[in-house]
């Protein structure tokens, strides 16, 4: 199938991506802390409504958000303190995008789609508390990839306009929702 295909070449680029973060010497929390770089000029770029460049910004801040734990897991630099700031970052990095659709949409004279650009972000941040709250009651915890899946309607670009763009905010949050607590 081509999605296996593509989960294939994500993980050869995260695996090549991680080895070579380690030669140049990066240490894993200050890659999770420059992935707000890129993720701020994504939202900088959606709310000028500059969708394409955004979603170029989302996947460089996104590789830098798919390569620190394999780098602090291959350096053997793994610790809570990594974890905790990795998810904060994470959702840092939602918000922004978020916030940045909403500046854009309020631009537009688009005020349902404010307001439903909010509903996905309070989604989003529903799906940060659900996955915590399932890896500590429930043995193992599912969907652990699907992170940067939520933010790939914007990395999409243009290709989108408004009301879809929220559709596809409001769906993936509800699919990496039921991803995380359904059994594959």
């Amino acid at each position: 199938m081509l999605s296996d295909a593509i989960g294939r070449a994500g993980l050869a680029g995260k695996a090549g991506g991680a080895r070579l973060v380690m030669v140049i010497g990066i240490p894993p929390n200050v890659l999770t802390l420059s992935s707000l770089i890129p993720m701020t000029l994504a939202a900088w770029n959606l709310g000028h409504g500059r969708l394409g460049t955004a979603g170029l910004w989302i996947v460089a801040g996104g590789a830098l958000d798919l390569i620190d734990g394999a780098v602090a897991r291959a350096s053997g630099k793994t610790s809570d303190f990594g974890a905790v700031l990795d998810s904060v970052v994470d959702r840092a990095s939602d918000t922004l995008v978020y916030v940045g659709a909403a500046y854009w949409f309020h631009t537009q004279g688009a005020s349902i789609h404010v307001t439903l650009t909010a509903v996905a972000l309070g989604g989003a941040l529903g799906v940060s508390y659900a996955r915590a709250r399932a890896e500590n009651v429930i043995d193992e915890a599912y969907g652990t990839e699907m992170d940067q899946k939520r933010l790939m309607p914007v990395a999409m670009g243009e290709r989108i306009e408004g009301r879809r763009l929220v559709a596809c905010f409001n769906a993936t949050s509800v699919a990496e929702a039921s991803g995380r607590l359904v059994p594959a």
